[in-house]
C-alpha cells in the first residue's frame, strides 16, 4: 500500500509575518490504515517553499522535507460524522535547523438533512518566523453552520 504523492499549498499568515507562501511538495507515502470508514497516510518526500514576508522579503527557493500524517474518518449513516486531520512537520534544509509545523482539523457533523455544524480548529508553528514577527505561533478554532446538497 505504498503511493506517490504530490501536493500544492499557498498560505497566508499575517499572524507570523507571512504574506504569501507557495509550496509544492513531491515524494510518496504509505497506507497505514484503510477499513471501512476510516484511513491513516504516512507522506514525505520534498517541499520547495518560496515565501514573501509583509515586510516583502522573498526568502528566495527553500528546500525542506516535510513529514505528513493525514487521517480520515467518514460515517454517512445516522449519525452523519466526517473528520479530517492533518499534521505536517517541516525540517529546513537550505535553512539549517528551522522546524515549521501546521495542525489543522476538521470535524463535520449532520444536523438535520443537509445542515452541518462544522469545527476547525488549527495551529501554525515556526521556530524561525521572518524578521519583526512578534510570536512563532498561530491557532484558532473556527465554527460554522454548512448546508451541502
Amino acid at each position: 500500500a505504498w503511493f506517490v504523492a504530490g501536493q500544492l499549498n499557498y498560505q497566508r499568515n499575517l499572524e507570523l509575518s507571512i504574506k504569501t507562501r507557495w509550496q509544492q511538495i513531491a515524494g510518496g507515502g504509505k497506507k497505514l490504515i484503510t477499513a471501512k470508514n476510516m484511513t491513516l497516510l504516512a507522506m514525505s518526500g520534498l517541499a520547495f517553499t518560496q515565501e514573501t514576508s509583509t515586510d516583502n522579503v522573498n526568502s528566495g527557493l527553500l528546500l525542506e522535507i516535510p513529514f505528513i500524517l493525514r487521517y480520515n474518518f467518514f460515517q454517512f449513516q445516522h449519525p452523519n460524522l466526517q473528520i479530517s486531520a492533518n499534521q505536517t512537520t517541516y525540517f529546513g534544509i537550505t535553512q539549517s535547523g528551522r522546524i515549521r509545523m501546521d495542525l489543522n482539523t476538521s470535524f463535520s457533523w449532520e444536523l438535520v438533512r443537509y445542515f452541518y455544524l462544522t469545527m476547525s480548529p488549527y495551529l501554525s508553528f515556526d521556530n524561525r518566523p521572518p524578521v519583526g514577527t512578534a510570536s512563532n505561533v498561530d491557532y484558532g478554532l473556527v465554527f460554522g453552520i454548512s448546508y451541502k446538497f
